[in-house]
Protein backbone atom coordinates (compact mmCIF):
# COMPACT_ATOMS: atom_id res chain seq x y z
CA UNK A 1 0.00 0.00 0.00
CA UNK A 2 1.35 3.69 -0.97
CA UNK A 3 0.31 7.29 -0.84
CA UNK A 4 0.43 9.19 -3.86
CA UNK A 5 -0.68 12.80 -4.69
CA UNK A 6 -0.31 15.18 -7.72
CA UNK A 7 -0.98 18.87 -8.04
CA UNK A 8 -0.76 21.03 -11.35
CA UNK A 9 -1.64 24.49 -10.70
CA UNK A 10 -0.25 28.36 -10.06
CA UNK A 11 1.64 28.26 -7.02
CA UNK A 12 4.41 26.52 -5.91
CA UNK A 13 3.22 22.73 -6.20
CA UNK A 14 5.94 21.46 -3.40
CA UNK A 15 4.16 22.82 -0.52
CA UNK A 16 1.14 21.87 -1.73
CA UNK A 17 2.85 18.10 -2.27
CA UNK A 18 3.71 17.77 1.60
CA UNK A 19 1.01 18.70 2.63
CA UNK A 20 -1.07 15.96 0.63
CA UNK A 21 1.33 13.45 1.37
CA UNK A 22 1.13 13.93 4.89
CA UNK A 23 -2.47 13.61 4.34
CA UNK A 24 -1.97 9.98 2.67
CA UNK A 25 0.73 9.03 4.91
CA UNK A 26 -1.17 6.87 6.83
CA UNK A 27 -0.65 4.40 3.70
CA UNK A 28 2.85 4.34 3.96
CA UNK A 29 5.82 5.78 5.62
CA UNK A 30 8.90 4.43 5.59
CA UNK A 31 9.72 6.24 2.46
CA UNK A 32 8.67 9.58 0.90
CA UNK A 33 9.63 11.88 -2.28
CA UNK A 34 8.37 14.21 -4.42
CA UNK A 35 9.27 15.40 -8.28
CA UNK A 36 8.49 18.87 -9.71
CA UNK A 37 9.20 20.27 -13.09
CA UNK A 38 11.12 23.56 -12.58
CA UNK A 39 11.03 26.56 -14.38
CA UNK A 40 13.76 25.52 -16.13
CA UNK A 41 11.93 23.15 -17.61
CA UNK A 42 13.76 20.33 -16.17
CA UNK A 43 12.23 17.56 -13.66
CA UNK A 44 14.18 17.34 -10.34
CA UNK A 45 13.34 14.67 -7.90
CA UNK A 46 14.02 15.21 -3.69
CA UNK A 47 13.30 11.56 -1.65
CA UNK A 48 13.99 10.15 1.27
CA UNK A 49 14.02 6.65 3.13
CA UNK A 50 14.23 7.37 6.19
CA UNK A 51 11.54 4.99 7.92
CA UNK A 52 8.77 7.42 9.86
CA UNK A 53 11.27 10.18 9.82
CA UNK A 54 11.13 10.18 5.97
CA UNK A 55 8.36 12.72 5.01
CA UNK A 56 9.72 15.12 7.61
CA UNK A 57 13.42 14.84 6.40
CA UNK A 58 12.29 15.27 3.00
CA UNK A 59 10.07 18.79 4.04
CA UNK A 60 13.54 20.13 5.05
CA UNK A 61 15.21 18.76 2.43
CA UNK A 62 13.24 20.73 0.21
CA UNK A 63 12.89 24.18 2.01
CA UNK A 64 17.01 23.65 1.89
CA UNK A 65 16.83 23.69 -1.63
CA UNK A 66 14.50 26.28 -2.46
CA UNK A 67 13.00 23.61 -4.56
CA UNK A 68 9.77 24.99 -7.03
CA UNK A 69 7.83 24.32 -10.02
CA UNK A 70 4.05 24.60 -10.47
CA UNK A 71 3.28 20.73 -11.34
CA UNK A 72 4.42 17.50 -9.32
CA UNK A 73 4.13 13.83 -8.05
CA UNK A 74 4.54 13.25 -4.43
CA UNK A 75 4.85 9.32 -3.23
CA UNK A 76 5.06 7.88 0.51
CA UNK A 77 6.05 3.49 0.54
CA UNK A 78 5.41 0.68 2.02
CA UNK A 79 8.15 -1.36 0.71
CA UNK A 80 7.00 -4.91 -1.12
CA UNK A 81 10.62 -5.00 -3.15
CA UNK A 82 13.96 -3.68 -1.89
CA UNK A 83 14.84 -2.18 1.21
CA UNK A 84 14.05 1.01 2.94
CA UNK A 85 16.67 3.49 1.29
CA UNK A 86 16.46 6.59 -0.48
CA UNK A 87 17.24 4.50 -4.36
CA UNK A 88 14.22 2.33 -3.56
CA UNK A 89 11.86 5.82 -2.69
CA UNK A 90 9.78 6.97 -5.67
CA UNK A 91 9.26 8.52 -7.53
CA UNK A 92 11.57 6.95 -9.97
CA UNK A 93 12.86 8.33 -13.55
CA UNK A 94 14.26 7.50 -16.95
CA UNK A 95 17.65 7.18 -17.33
CA UNK A 96 17.82 10.52 -19.32
CA UNK A 97 15.26 12.21 -16.56
CA UNK A 98 12.42 12.87 -19.23
CA UNK A 99 10.20 10.79 -17.18
CA UNK A 100 9.33 10.51 -13.69
CA UNK A 101 6.62 8.12 -12.22
CA UNK A 102 4.83 7.04 -8.84
CA UNK A 103 3.46 3.60 -8.31
CA UNK A 104 1.28 1.48 -6.41
CA UNK A 105 0.65 -1.79 -6.96
CA UNK A 106 2.46 -5.24 -7.55
CA UNK A 107 4.02 -6.21 -11.15
CA UNK A 108 3.95 -9.77 -11.27
CA UNK A 109 6.42 -9.95 -14.21
CA UNK A 110 9.04 -6.94 -13.42
CA UNK A 111 11.92 -9.22 -13.67
CA UNK A 112 11.18 -10.72 -16.85
CA UNK A 113 10.78 -7.17 -18.26
CA UNK A 114 13.41 -5.60 -16.35
CA UNK A 115 16.26 -8.19 -17.87
CA UNK A 116 14.89 -7.25 -21.13
CA UNK A 117 15.30 -3.66 -20.31
CA UNK A 118 19.23 -4.09 -19.51
CA UNK A 119 19.95 -5.83 -22.34
CA UNK A 120 19.10 -2.80 -24.17
CA UNK A 121 21.46 -1.16 -21.93
CA UNK A 122 19.30 0.22 -19.61
CA UNK A 123 21.07 0.94 -15.85
CA UNK A 124 18.81 0.61 -12.80
CA UNK A 125 18.90 3.08 -9.79
CA UNK A 126 16.60 0.88 -7.46
CA UNK A 127 15.54 -2.22 -6.47
CA UNK A 128 12.09 -1.83 -6.78
CA UNK A 129 9.61 -3.00 -9.09
CA UNK A 130 8.10 0.29 -9.99
CA UNK A 131 11.42 1.61 -11.90
CA UNK A 132 10.84 -0.53 -14.81
CA UNK A 133 7.36 1.57 -15.49
CA UNK A 134 9.59 5.11 -16.06
CA UNK A 135 12.47 3.11 -18.43
CA UNK A 136 9.54 1.71 -20.50
CA UNK A 137 7.35 4.88 -20.74
CA UNK A 138 10.50 7.00 -21.11
CA UNK A 139 11.54 4.84 -24.36
CA UNK A 140 8.01 6.17 -25.48
CA UNK A 141 8.35 9.56 -24.63
CA UNK A 142 11.92 9.36 -26.83
CA UNK A 143 9.45 7.86 -29.70
CA UNK A 144 8.08 10.86 -29.92
CA UNK A 145 4.35 9.39 -28.13
CA UNK A 146 2.48 11.95 -26.06
CA UNK A 147 2.60 11.39 -21.88
CA UNK A 148 -0.27 9.85 -22.00
CA UNK A 149 0.22 7.41 -24.61
CA UNK A 150 3.69 6.52 -23.28
CA UNK A 151 2.28 5.49 -19.92
CA UNK A 152 -0.59 3.55 -21.12
CA UNK A 153 2.03 1.70 -23.64
CA UNK A 154 4.03 1.50 -20.59
CA UNK A 155 1.50 -0.61 -18.87
CA UNK A 156 0.29 -2.67 -21.68
CA UNK A 157 3.48 -4.22 -20.91
CA UNK A 158 2.79 -4.99 -17.50
CA UNK A 159 0.70 -8.21 -15.25
CA UNK A 160 -0.01 -7.08 -12.31
CA UNK A 161 -2.38 -4.39 -10.64
CA UNK A 162 -1.13 -0.71 -10.75
CA UNK A 163 -1.97 2.97 -10.38
CA UNK A 164 0.71 5.49 -11.88
CA UNK A 165 0.74 8.58 -12.13
CA UNK A 166 3.11 10.52 -14.05
CA UNK A 167 4.81 13.97 -15.22
CA UNK A 168 7.57 14.68 -18.21
CA UNK A 169 9.55 17.08 -19.43
CA UNK A 170 8.06 17.04 -22.52
CA UNK A 171 4.50 18.34 -21.57
CA UNK A 172 5.28 20.52 -18.47
CA UNK A 173 1.82 21.67 -17.68
CA UNK A 174 0.19 18.05 -16.93
CA UNK A 175 -0.32 15.27 -14.91
CA UNK A 176 -1.35 11.92 -16.03
CA UNK A 177 -2.53 9.09 -13.66
CA UNK A 178 -3.49 5.55 -14.56
CA UNK A 179 -5.63 2.74 -12.86
CA UNK A 180 -5.43 -0.96 -13.98
CA UNK A 181 -7.15 -3.40 -12.12
CA UNK A 182 -7.62 -2.92 -7.81
CA UNK A 183 -4.31 -2.22 -7.15
CA UNK A 184 -6.49 1.10 -4.94
CA UNK A 185 -7.75 3.96 -5.78
CA UNK A 186 -7.00 6.98 -7.80
CA UNK A 187 -8.63 9.92 -7.67
CA UNK A 188 -9.37 13.62 -9.37
CA UNK A 189 -10.49 17.48 -8.50
CA UNK A 190 -10.04 20.74 -9.51
CA UNK A 191 -11.04 24.25 -9.01
CA UNK A 192 -10.63 27.17 -11.77
CA UNK A 193 -7.08 27.27 -11.29
CA UNK A 194 -5.85 23.93 -9.74
CA UNK A 195 -6.27 20.12 -10.22
CA UNK A 196 -5.12 17.37 -7.87
CA UNK A 197 -4.85 14.02 -7.91
CA UNK A 198 -4.44 11.60 -4.93
CA UNK A 199 -4.81 7.92 -3.77
CA UNK A 200 -7.45 8.94 -0.81
CA UNK A 201 -10.31 11.86 -1.07
CA UNK A 202 -9.19 12.92 2.10
CA UNK A 203 -6.18 14.34 0.11
CA UNK A 204 -7.92 16.13 -2.05
CA UNK A 205 -10.51 17.79 0.73
CA UNK A 206 -8.58 20.78 1.17
CA UNK A 207 -9.04 21.49 -2.15
CA UNK A 208 -12.37 20.83 -3.30
CA UNK A 209 -15.39 18.71 -2.72
CA UNK A 210 -16.40 17.62 -5.66
CA UNK A 211 -14.33 14.33 -7.54
CA UNK A 212 -14.11 12.15 -10.17
CA UNK A 213 -13.13 8.32 -8.98
CA UNK A 214 -11.23 6.48 -11.95
CA UNK A 215 -12.04 2.67 -12.49
CA UNK A 216 -9.94 -0.05 -14.35
CA UNK A 217 -8.82 0.71 -17.86
CA UNK A 218 -9.04 4.68 -17.44
CA UNK A 219 -6.40 6.97 -17.90
CA UNK A 220 -6.47 10.95 -17.01
CA UNK A 221 -5.39 13.96 -17.48
CA UNK A 222 -4.79 16.80 -14.95
CA UNK A 223 -3.88 20.55 -15.72
CA UNK A 224 -4.08 24.06 -14.22
CA UNK A 225 -7.81 24.06 -13.94
CA UNK A 226 -8.79 21.17 -16.04
CA UNK A 227 -9.75 17.53 -15.91
CA UNK A 228 -10.04 15.03 -19.29
CA UNK A 229 -10.82 11.31 -18.51
CA UNK A 230 -9.84 8.68 -21.27
CA UNK A 231 -10.04 4.99 -21.80
CA UNK A 232 -6.54 2.70 -22.70
CA UNK A 233 -7.88 3.13 -26.23
CA UNK A 234 -7.94 6.94 -26.28
CA UNK A 235 -11.81 7.30 -25.98
CA UNK A 236 -12.77 10.80 -24.35
CA UNK A 237 -15.06 9.53 -21.12
CA UNK A 238 -17.68 11.69 -19.79
CA UNK A 239 -18.08 11.65 -15.86
CA UNK A 240 -19.64 13.97 -13.62
CA UNK A 241 -17.95 14.45 -10.60
CA UNK A 242 -19.43 13.33 -7.19
CA UNK A 243 -19.22 15.25 -3.82
CA UNK A 244 -17.54 14.27 -1.10
CA UNK A 245 -19.04 13.20 2.47
CA UNK A 246 -15.72 14.02 4.32
CA UNK A 247 -14.68 17.38 6.29
CA UNK A 248 -11.06 18.45 6.32
CA UNK A 249 -11.38 18.95 10.22
CA UNK A 250 -12.47 15.44 10.56
CA UNK A 251 -9.34 14.74 9.38
CA UNK A 252 -7.52 16.71 11.98
CA UNK A 253 -6.03 15.91 15.29
CA UNK A 254 -7.33 19.13 16.85
CA UNK A 255 -6.03 18.45 20.42
CA UNK A 256 -5.80 14.85 20.30
CA UNK A 257 -2.01 13.85 20.63
CA UNK A 258 -2.93 11.63 17.09
CA UNK A 259 -5.26 10.09 15.54
CA UNK A 260 -5.52 6.80 17.18
CA UNK A 261 -6.54 8.89 20.38
CA UNK A 262 -9.44 10.97 18.21
CA UNK A 263 -10.69 7.94 16.28
CA UNK A 264 -11.20 6.50 19.80
CA UNK A 265 -12.65 9.40 21.36
CA UNK A 266 -15.12 9.34 17.97
CA UNK A 267 -16.54 5.50 18.44
CA UNK A 268 -19.90 6.75 20.24
CA UNK A 269 -20.85 9.15 17.46
CA UNK A 270 -19.70 6.51 14.64
CA UNK A 271 -21.90 3.87 16.23
CA UNK A 272 -25.33 6.72 16.09
CA UNK A 273 -24.15 7.90 12.81
CA UNK A 274 -24.78 3.81 12.09
CA UNK A 275 -27.63 3.55 13.62
CA UNK A 276 -29.56 6.56 12.08
CA UNK A 277 -31.64 5.99 9.55
CA UNK A 278 -31.92 2.37 10.49
CA UNK A 279 -33.42 2.21 13.83
CA UNK A 280 -36.34 3.64 15.44
CA UNK A 281 -35.54 4.61 18.94
CA UNK A 282 -39.10 5.49 19.84
CA UNK A 283 -40.97 2.30 17.82
CA UNK A 284 -38.02 -0.02 18.12
CA UNK A 285 -37.83 -0.58 14.72
CA UNK A 286 -35.14 -1.28 12.61
CA UNK A 287 -35.18 -1.48 8.56
CA UNK A 288 -32.10 -1.23 5.88
CA UNK A 289 -33.69 1.00 3.28
CA UNK A 290 -30.42 1.13 1.28
CA UNK A 291 -31.16 -2.92 0.56
CA UNK A 292 -33.42 -3.34 -2.52
CA UNK A 293 -33.82 -6.80 -2.06
CA UNK A 294 -37.38 -8.17 -2.24
CA UNK A 295 -38.72 -10.54 0.96
CA UNK A 296 -38.67 -13.51 -2.12
CA UNK A 297 -34.82 -12.52 -2.99
CA UNK A 298 -33.96 -12.34 0.97
CA UNK A 299 -36.04 -15.91 1.69
CA UNK A 300 -34.25 -17.47 -1.49
CA UNK A 301 -30.44 -16.58 0.50
CA UNK A 302 -29.68 -20.17 1.30
CA UNK A 303 -25.78 -19.18 2.06
CA UNK A 304 -23.91 -15.72 3.10
CA UNK A 305 -20.54 -15.43 2.42
CA UNK A 306 -18.78 -12.14 4.88
CA UNK A 307 -15.28 -10.89 3.11
CA UNK A 308 -12.77 -8.95 3.89
CA UNK A 309 -8.86 -8.21 5.01
CA UNK A 310 -6.97 -7.17 8.22
CA UNK A 311 -10.02 -5.84 10.44
CA UNK A 312 -12.52 -6.09 8.10
CA UNK A 313 -11.86 -9.45 8.14
CA UNK A 314 -12.43 -9.55 12.04
CA UNK A 315 -15.37 -7.48 11.88
CA UNK A 316 -16.92 -9.69 8.90
CA UNK A 317 -16.56 -12.93 11.52
CA UNK A 318 -18.69 -11.20 13.85
CA UNK A 319 -21.33 -10.23 11.75
CA UNK A 320 -21.08 -14.24 10.35
CA UNK A 321 -21.80 -14.96 13.69
CA UNK A 322 -24.66 -12.87 13.96
CA UNK A 323 -26.38 -13.82 10.67
CA UNK A 324 -26.07 -17.37 11.61
CA UNK A 325 -27.19 -16.68 14.90
CA UNK A 326 -30.49 -14.64 14.51
CA UNK A 327 -31.60 -15.11 10.39
CA UNK A 328 -30.53 -18.82 10.91
CA UNK A 329 -28.32 -18.73 7.28
CA UNK A 330 -24.92 -20.56 6.75
CA UNK A 331 -22.83 -17.75 6.96
CA UNK A 332 -18.94 -17.18 7.52
CA UNK A 333 -16.36 -15.18 7.18
CA UNK A 334 -13.43 -15.60 4.09
CA UNK A 335 -10.83 -13.98 3.79
CA UNK A 336 -10.87 -11.49 0.57
CA UNK A 337 -7.28 -12.41 -0.48
CA UNK A 338 -7.69 -16.35 -0.27
CA UNK A 339 -11.40 -16.72 -1.34
CA UNK A 340 -11.28 -16.68 -5.08
CA UNK A 341 -8.28 -19.20 -5.06
CA UNK A 342 -9.92 -21.76 -3.05
CA UNK A 343 -13.09 -22.05 -5.57
CA UNK A 344 -15.75 -21.66 -2.89
CA UNK A 345 -19.38 -22.66 -3.96
CA UNK A 346 -20.94 -19.38 -5.08
CA UNK A 347 -24.56 -19.50 -7.44
CA UNK A 348 -26.98 -16.55 -6.94
CA UNK A 349 -28.72 -17.73 -3.93
CA UNK A 350 -25.73 -16.62 -1.85
CA UNK A 351 -25.51 -13.17 -0.48
CA UNK A 352 -21.92 -12.09 -0.57
CA UNK A 353 -21.34 -9.26 1.80
CA UNK A 354 -17.77 -7.28 1.09
CA UNK A 355 -16.24 -4.92 4.36
CA UNK A 356 -13.81 -2.54 3.08
CA UNK A 357 -13.36 1.04 4.96
CA UNK A 358 -11.93 2.61 1.86
CA UNK A 359 -13.88 0.45 -1.19
CA UNK A 360 -10.54 0.30 -2.74
CA UNK A 361 -9.08 -3.09 -1.26
CA UNK A 362 -7.35 -4.89 -4.19
CA UNK A 363 -7.95 -8.22 -2.78
CA UNK A 364 -11.99 -7.47 -1.46
CA UNK A 365 -12.23 -5.92 -5.19
CA UNK A 366 -11.20 -9.46 -6.60
CA UNK A 367 -12.95 -11.05 -4.49
CA UNK A 368 -16.48 -9.04 -5.19
CA UNK A 369 -15.54 -9.20 -8.81
CA UNK A 370 -15.53 -13.40 -8.33
CA UNK A 371 -18.72 -13.27 -6.87
CA UNK A 372 -20.46 -10.98 -9.69
CA UNK A 373 -19.04 -13.55 -12.43
CA UNK A 374 -21.25 -16.26 -10.70
CA UNK A 375 -24.23 -14.72 -10.12
CA UNK A 376 -24.80 -13.70 -6.55
CA UNK A 377 -26.42 -10.68 -4.92
CA UNK A 378 -23.54 -8.85 -3.26
CA UNK A 379 -23.15 -5.91 -0.80
CA UNK A 380 -20.64 -3.45 0.28
CA UNK A 381 -20.22 -2.43 3.68
CA UNK A 382 -18.17 0.57 3.32
CA UNK A 383 -17.19 4.26 4.09
CA UNK A 384 -16.53 5.15 0.92
CA UNK A 385 -20.02 5.35 -1.14
CA UNK A 386 -18.52 6.32 -4.68
CA UNK A 387 -15.52 3.86 -4.39
CA UNK A 388 -15.01 0.68 -6.71
CA UNK A 389 -16.79 -1.87 -4.14
CA UNK A 390 -19.77 0.71 -4.08
CA UNK A 391 -19.65 0.12 -7.97
CA UNK A 392 -19.49 -3.41 -7.97
CA UNK A 393 -21.77 -3.99 -5.31
CA UNK A 394 -25.36 -4.43 -5.74
CA UNK A 395 -26.30 -2.07 -2.30
CA UNK A 396 -23.87 -0.55 -0.10
CA UNK A 397 -24.40 0.11 3.93
CA UNK A 398 -22.34 3.13 5.01
CA UNK A 399 -21.08 2.72 7.94
CA UNK A 400 -20.78 6.31 8.30
CA UNK A 401 -17.94 5.99 10.87
CA UNK A 402 -15.67 9.23 9.20
CA UNK A 403 -12.52 9.16 7.72
CA UNK A 404 -10.37 7.14 9.91
CA UNK A 405 -6.71 7.68 9.48
CA UNK A 406 -5.02 5.46 12.22
CA UNK A 407 -3.81 2.62 10.75
CA UNK A 408 -4.90 0.50 13.79
CA UNK A 409 -8.50 0.43 13.20
CA UNK A 410 -10.68 1.90 16.34
CA UNK A 411 -14.29 3.55 15.06
CA UNK A 412 -14.15 1.81 11.37
CA UNK A 413 -14.15 -1.78 13.18
CA UNK A 414 -17.26 -0.92 15.57
CA UNK A 415 -18.73 0.66 12.68
CA UNK A 416 -18.72 -1.93 10.50
CA UNK A 417 -20.17 -4.29 13.23
CA UNK A 418 -23.04 -1.89 14.04
CA UNK A 419 -23.72 -2.40 10.52
CA UNK A 420 -23.51 -5.78 10.06
CA UNK A 421 -25.15 -6.85 13.38
CA UNK A 422 -28.47 -4.42 11.95
CA UNK A 423 -27.88 -6.75 8.65
CA UNK A 424 -28.34 -9.44 10.81
CA UNK A 425 -31.23 -8.36 12.46
CA UNK A 426 -33.15 -7.53 9.03
CA UNK A 427 -32.26 -10.51 7.26
CA UNK A 428 -34.14 -12.29 10.31
CA UNK A 429 -37.09 -10.19 10.66
CA UNK A 430 -37.55 -10.20 6.91
CA UNK A 431 -36.81 -14.42 6.87
CA UNK A 432 -39.89 -14.39 10.18
CA UNK A 433 -37.42 -15.75 12.23
CA UNK A 434 -37.56 -13.11 14.89
CA UNK A 435 -40.91 -11.14 15.65
CA UNK A 436 -41.03 -7.39 16.57
CA UNK A 437 -40.01 -8.18 20.02
CA UNK A 438 -37.03 -9.17 19.63
CA UNK A 439 -35.90 -6.85 17.24
CA UNK A 440 -37.46 -4.04 19.90
CA UNK A 441 -35.23 -6.01 22.03
CA UNK A 442 -31.90 -5.49 20.02
CA UNK A 443 -32.70 -2.06 18.97
CA UNK A 444 -32.75 -1.11 22.64
CA UNK A 445 -29.47 -2.56 23.85
CA UNK A 446 -27.89 -1.16 20.24
CA UNK A 447 -29.46 2.63 21.88
CA UNK A 448 -27.08 1.62 24.78
CA UNK A 449 -24.22 1.26 23.07
CA UNK A 450 -22.72 4.45 22.37
CA UNK A 451 -22.41 5.18 26.16
CA UNK A 452 -21.09 1.70 26.69
CA UNK A 453 -18.37 2.41 24.26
Amino acid sequence: VCGLFAYAGRVNAVPVLIDGLHSVEYRGYDSAGISVITRSGNIETQKRGDHKASLDNLHKAVIEDQLFGFVGIGHTRWATHGVVNRANSHPHSSVDGSISIAHNGIIENFLEIKDKLIDSGVTFSSETDSEVIAHLAGTYIAKGYSLRDSVVKAVSHIKGNTVVIAIAASEPEKVVGLRLGNAGGIVVGKTNDTAVMASDTVALIPHTEEVIYLESGEVVEIECGSIRLFDFNGASIGRKAVKVNQNFQAAQKGTHPDFMSKEIAEQPEAVQRALAGRVNLVTGGLEMPEIPLTANQIRSINRVIVTGMGTSLHAGMFGASMIESLARIPASAENSSELRYRNPAIDPNTLVIAVTQSGETADTLAAMEYASERGSAQGAVLEQEGSQAARIADFTLPINAGQEIGVASTKTMISSMTTLLELAVFLSKSRGIIDFNRVRQVVDQLAELPSLV
